[in-house]
């Protein structure tokens, strides 16, 4: 069932942490590890939430991404997903940090672009915009 098939992946997820921690370097093939990691994390808690938890999980997992070799689509949706975790999570304060998220850039120009603007506003404490 797919109750059972989260639940074997949360699980991974928490045994694949510690061993995470141990890979810190951004510049090499443990790069392809993080990034593996966090887009399964990040699948994961888009499916059962809470957004802050995906938010932390997508943030990483652009972070050791390289956004260009996904498909428009696929940075489209993970600026959209990031950007609406960003602003709904309970306890998600740093707007900075999306706003620095190449990903978010893919919204420019399109029906979305407005989340780019709220988030950037946030990040600049302009409540009048």
């Amino acid at each position: 069932s797919s109750v059972k098939a989260l639940e074997s992946t949360k699980e991974a997820i928490t045994k694949g942490r510690s061993v995470l921690a141990e890979l810190a370097d951004t510049e090499s093939e443990a790069a392809i590890v993080h990034s593996a990691f966090y887009e399964t994390a990040m699948t994961y808690r888009k499916a059962v939430g809470p957004p802050e938890a995906y938010y932390r999980e997508a943030i990483q997992y652009v972070a050791y991404t390289n956004l260009s070799e996904l498909s428009q689509e696929e940075r489209y949706n993970i600026a959209t997903d990031l950007s609406l975790a960003a602003l709904t999570g309970e306890g998600v304060f740093n707007f900075g940090e999306v706003v620095a998220a190449p990903a978010l850039q893919c919204l420019e120009g399109t029906e979305l672009s407005y989340l780019g603007e709220l988030l950037s506003a946030g990040a600049r404490g302009d409540v009048h915009g």
